[in-house]
């Protein structure tokens, strides 16, 4: 992801120094989604016709006459809005500790909300889809947690309240630990454990979306949580 390079960038000015013009972020941009040379993503020809526009440069496939831009594919596809403001966009979203939100954006790039609330969205769209392909590995530790209600000891689910497998990998003390998270269908649960459907066996299968935490997995940070169920997997079974 363009995100994952930006944010080696240590300041804002160092951003701007880097990307000064639009042309900057487009050049970029070519490098970034083709470092081995073009690509056709129709016919994998490796050689086009290409055109430079105002914005962005247009790339025809030699072969199949298929044209397509740097930016296709990508959070930034059919955007009017400058690449810098997306590059800035990009920056900021992978730097601030505590997030950012579509008003602060607004404010920092001089969009509209509208345009800063779209922005954020895409981004953390591709952010958490990215991130849902990448399985947990080595040493997992996981629980399941219930939340939506405060807490009463019962083995009734109370029907505000739903079931969520949490897992993290064991890393390191210097590495900061991944988290996956997934919300699990009502049918699974009976008695607060959680059952294949049909089924008398403990469903122990966790497909997974991701979350990175600056934290360790603490019942904590879900508020009122009920720990119902304790799961430890060796290296040999990552969860994702």
């Amino acid at each position: 992801m363009v995100l994952n390079k930006v944010e080696n960038i240590a300041t804002l000015e160092e951003l701007y120094r880097r990307f000064p013009t639009e042309s900057a972020c487009a050049d970029y941009l070519v490098q970034w989604k083709w470092p081995h040379g073009f690509s056709c993503p129709r016919c994998k020809h490796h050689t086009a016709y290409m055109t430079k526009t105002r914005r962005l440069p247009i790339y025809e496939c030699r072969a199949c006459r298929h044209q397509t831009t740097p930016t296709v594919g990508t959070v930034m596809e059919g955007s009017r809005t400058p690449l810098r403001k997306w590059m800035t966009a990009f920056w900021l979203f992978s730097r601030a500790q505590e997030g950012i939100n579509a008003v602060r954006l607004r404010s920092l790039i001089q969009v509209t909300y509208k345009t800063a609330w779209s922005m954020l969205h895409k981004i953390r769209a591709a952010v958490s889809h990215a991130h849902a392909k990448k399985q947990l590995s080595g040493d997992v530790q996981g629980i399941v947690v219930f939340y939506g209600r405060a807490y009463r000891p019962s083995v009734e689910l109370h029907p505000g309240e739903c079931a969520l497998i949490v897992a993290e990998s064991i890393e390191p003390e210097e590495e900061l630990p991944q988290l996956k998270m997934t919300l699990v269908n009502k049918k699974h649960v009976i008695e607060k454990r959680l059952y294949r459907t049909g089924s008398n066996s403990l469903l122990t299968t966790m497909s997974s979306r991701t979350l990175l935490l600056a934290s360790p997995l603490s019942t904590s940070f879900f508020g009122y949580a009920e720990i119902a169920h304790y799961i430890r997997h060796s290296n040999k079974h990552a969860v994702g």
